[in-house]
């Protein structure tokens, strides 16, 4: 963040374009001939498929510069594999369930609309996107289009559901969730965010912005956590096809921990206080129950070291112990439940505020016996088994908590022998802090001595052997919450039935489709459980007439979990897909979207994968081969704080508020930051395709930089791009008469110095382009040479003097005319996919037939990428003052005396002596004079 110390010079102009270039008119006949007469993906079986796939959008009606990006990116890469002679598919549809919709119609009914529905919305929204998207000249396959609302696409979703409750992936059950009070519907866990707001931190949706507050309801969920290892362990077989940090990100969300389960024991007693002293009773008055409590540990090394044991608020065990307590106790426990309940997970799981409430309970320790009080803590959740065993004297969080509520620190683990040698391991007190490293165990019975490792795996083995506990996995990951109370999504096919329980809809019966007429205002409970007609339905199994529809529909993200399968056979309304199209064009060769999906979306869409693997309908577990994710392109936002305002501004506004004295320079505050409305600081891509083109926009977000890192938009560079196109275009059509009906070479004639050169530059471009369009994607340095290429070939005509028409086989300027005509079919080929409409327009302008994207990719001749000679710097006294050009093999000698004779070198001795001379074959010359 930084102050402007001038306001006015840095503002950003845009200059228009030429209206004498008429990129307009040669785009929309290019987009045409396309939709005419491009081949459908499929039509050759016998060429090697490539499935080139980018993140289909929500469709919100504008197509913005997160769309641009992706999009112009799959667009390039489709169109070179076809020019490679790849089977293309490459397939756009539409993730058209979801909140906004349904908000947006909400909001209009507010205002007073009439006639306003979240289909009517979005069916307008796809039509107004399909349309941009086609001004953008993108080849994708419309005839495989799919939309997640309609019911030809979410029977098949439903379907899944169906497959997955057969095998008890998918089930029911009463559950804390997190609530978005805005939105009234739940939230999975994953789209719950940390939110700022001004001094205030909280755990937030992420749709809206507001506080989660948690609820209990019956809900559904999918079982990811039954293929925890698999997602797991797929992981490692992508390779470096998949970037590090979307790989490391899904391995943390996964959060696998190899750990041991301790079972101990509880003992429940009547009357029990939590308010008296926190030791066990006497013999006297047997427990009413004993209990057991397993608690998961990654230190079973110090276990006799626990003090105490926590559980979590939601544990099943609470509900007991209120009943056995004593009316004080049960109301500390009461309040401080309802207290806990109150804050977000990730607020308990921080360990910001460590809070608990003694039961009175204790519980016995099945390794020496010994009896601890049972607490119920704020930061214990229910993961996994919801109790934790309490180590103060080897956990910071342990070690906070009992110095709170005055409990002891038992030491069991001390330093290594090397440990002790530093200084920290020579005062390890754990009164005054846990000492949390691994090391040697004492006070631990036949355990003392071991190091922590050993001693884990004897004491895993040995309570697997007495049936206490053993060795576990455990995992971060919990099951998928899918359950939303919201209109606009997908029905769940169950029927509840008073007689039956929970009955799936019959396959024959699907899709349930979501009614039209429907009261969509929010109420906190699912529209649907307002329209009888809906809900009532008749049982499938016993034929119960007041059987009813469940009432809640799925996560939009169930809906893009598997639909590119569906691209392969989008209007199969027989069975989900044809498994032979699925084989032959899965798994996903390439598929590109934003670093913001790498947990949520890539993770569900590789569980549905596994999923599907599983009931036989795909011969493959990883879905996507290569998952590239590409940055953010930011805008640079202008606020302005002083006492008349506090607001975003433009560059002009800013500069008209300096002039009318509103404000200051200084007062302004500029950020790059992600393109944003309210911010003032995004670009409308479709605005600029009118103004400057579809191939400029498309060359000007591929020239910001590298993809896969974030970019910042100047406004000024798409003028910069657009005057390449132009000088690209120009210097094509102007001249293409040079090389019109070249009579072939004759073995006599050769090349010269100047073609050789020009030859090299063009095949050293193939070079470089088929690098970044196999697999580094720097885009920008494939135009930046074709930049430098356009400059070489005027250059060459120049030199050359080419001019008119070619004159008979004799003419002596044919070898530098074929060396044209190859440079310029080279230069229109690796911009081709970039900017296709002006490559397609200049490969008509020299003759070429049909479309370009019917040409082979050009292939990079070694020969030519070896220059006869080379051009090396000289330097006088460590200066550089000219060049020289000599042969590539040229030794040192050869080297000095082209230098020597080099009018520079002449100039600047002047009847000096030359003292010295460093000659590098292939490098440099220095020419030391005194």
């Amino acid at each position: 963040m930084s102050k402007s110390s001038s306001g006015s010079s840095r503002r950003q102009r845009v200059v228009e374009p030429d209206d004498a270039f008429d990129f307009a008119s040669y785009e929309a006949h290019w987009q045409k001939y396309w939709a005419e007469h491009l081949a459908p993906a499929g039509a050759d079986a016998s060429r090697k498929k490539f499935y080139a796939l980018s993140m289909f959008p929500y469709p919100s009606g504008v197509l913005h510069f997160g769309h641009a990006l992706p999009y112009t990116i799959i667009d390039a890469l489709a169109r070179y594999k076809r020019m490679c002679g790849h089977d293309v598919i490459c397939p756009m549809g539409w993730d058209a369930f979801g909140l906004p919709a349904e908000n947006a119609a909400i909001e209009a009914v507010r205002a007073g609309k009439s006639n306003v529905h979240p289909k009517t919305n979005t069916l307008a929204n796809i039509d107004h996107m399909r349309e941009q998207m086609r001004r953008f000249g993108y080849s994708f396959d419309w005839e495989r289009e799919v939309f997640t609302c309609r019911a030809d696409y979410y029977k098949w979703t439903q379907w899944i559901f169906l497959k997955m409750l057969e095998r008890n992936i998918a089930y029911r059950k009463k559950a804390r969730v997190n609530w978005c009070p805005s939105c009234k519907t739940v939230l999975a866990n994953e789209q719950v965010e940390t939110i700022v707001k001004d001094v205030d931190e909280f755990q937030g949706c992420f749709r809206c912005g507001a506080k989660v507050e948690p609820r209990e309801i019956d809900a559904w969920f999918l079982r990811i956590t039954e293929y925890a290892d698999r997602l797991l362990d797929g992981l490692s077989q992508l390779g470096k096809n998949w970037s590090e940090l979307v790989v490391s990100q899904q391995r943390n969300w996964i959060g696998r921990s190899e750990g041991v389960n301790i079972d101990f024991e509880v003992e429940l007693r009547h009357g029990a206080s939590g308010s008296g002293p926190l030791t066990p009773p006497g013999t006297d008055g047997k427990p009413v129950d004993r209990v057991p409590l397993t608690v998961f540990t990654t230190r079973a090394d110090t276990v006799f070291g626990v003090t105490y044991v926590a559980i979590a608020p939601e544990h099943p065990l609470v509900k007991r112990i209120l009943e056995l307590v004593d009316s004080r106790t049960h109301k500390r426990i009461h309040d401080f439940i309802q207290e806990t309940l109150s804050m977000t997970e990730m607020d308990r799981a921080s360990g910001d505020e460590k809070e608990g409430v003694a039961t009175g309970m204790f519980a016995v320790n099945p390794l020496n016996g010994e009896k601890v009080p049972l607490f119920i803590a704020n930061y214990v959740l229910m993961y996994g088994t919801g109790a934790v065993m309490a180590v103060p004297a080897h956990d910071e969080r342990d070690h906070d908590f009992s110095r709170e509520y005055r409990l002891p620190a038992k030491q069991v683990i001390e330093p290594t022998a090397e440990r002790k040698k530093s200084d920290t391991g020579q005062r390890v007190d754990v009164r005054r802090a846990a000492f949390t490293e691994p090391g040697i165990l004492v006070n631990s019975g036949k355990y003392s001595g071991l190091d922590s490792q050993a001693a884990i795996a004897a004491i895993a083995a040995d309570l697997k052997a007495a049936g206490k506990g053993g060795p576990v996995v455990n995992y971060k990951l919990r099951d998928w919450g899918i359950s939303r109370q919201r209109y606009w999504g997908c029905p769940i096919p169950v029927v509840h039935c008073d007689k039956c329980g929970i009955v799936p809809v019959p396959e024959r019966d699907l899709p349930v489709e979501l009614p039209d007429d429907v009261d969509f205002l929010p109420t906190g409970q699912s529209p649907l459980t307002l329209h009888p007609a809906f809900q009532k339905t008749r049982c499938p199994r016993c034929g119960n007439e007041h059987a009813r529809r469940d009432t809640d529909t799925m996560d939009t993200f169930v809906d893009s979990s598997w639909y590119w399968f569906r691209y392969t056979d989008a209007k199969n309304g027989e069975v989900i897909f044809d498994p032979a199209k699925v084989r032959r064009w899965c798994p996903v060769d390439l598929y590109v979207g934003g670093r913001e999906h790498a947990i949520l979306h890539l993770i569900y869409a590789r569980f549905f994968c596994k999923f599907l693997h599983d009931i036989g309908l795909v011969d493959h577990e990883e879905p996507f081969t290569r998952m590239f994710t590409h940055g953010l392109i930011q805008g640079e936002s202008i606020k302005v704080v002083n006492e008349h305002m506090n607001r975003y501004v433009t560059a002009d506004q800013l500069e008209a508020l300096i002039a009318q004295g509103k404000a200051r320079a200084e007062d302004a505050t500029r950020r790059i930051e992600k393109m944003s409305k309210s911010k003032l600081n995004g670009a409308d891509p479709t605005e600029l395709v009118r103004r400057f083109g579809a191939d400029t926009v498309r060359m000007c977000v591929l020239f910001l930089g590298p993809a896969e890192q974030d970019s910042v938009w100047d406004p000024n560079g798409i003028v910069g791009v657009h005057r390449f196109i132009k000088r690209w275009h120009e210097t094509i059509l102007s001249n293409a008469p040079l090389v019109e009906n070249l009579p072939p070479l004759a073995p006599d004639q050769r090349l010269g110095p100047a073609a050789k050169t020009l030859r090299h530059a063009a095949h050293s471009l193939i070079e470089k382009a088929t690098q970044e369009y196999e697999g580094r994607y720097a885009f920008n340095t494939v135009i930046a040479r074709c930049m430098e290429l356009v400059n070489d070939i005027r250059a060459f005509i120049t030199s050359e003097k080419l001019e008119g028409a070619v004159k008979g086989a004799a003419d002596p300027t044919l070898p530098a005319r074929h060396t044209l005509d190859e440079a310029f079919s080279i230069l229109n080929r690796a911009l081709a996919p970039i900017a296709p409409h002006t490559a397609e327009e200049a490969h008509r302008a020299l003759g070429g037939r049909g479309s370009i994207f019917g040409q082979p990719w050009p292939k990079a001749d070694p020969a030519a990428l070896v220059l006869d000679e080379i051009e090396l710097p000289v330097q006088v006294n460590g200066k550089v003052r000219g060049t020289i050009r000599v042969a590539r093999e040229a030794d040192a000698k050869a080297l000095e005396a082209a230098a020597l004779a080099s009018e520079a070198v002449k100039k600047l001795l002047d009847g000096k002596q030359v003292k010295k001379m460093i000659a590098v074959p292939g490098k440099i010359v220095n020419v030391v004079v005194g």
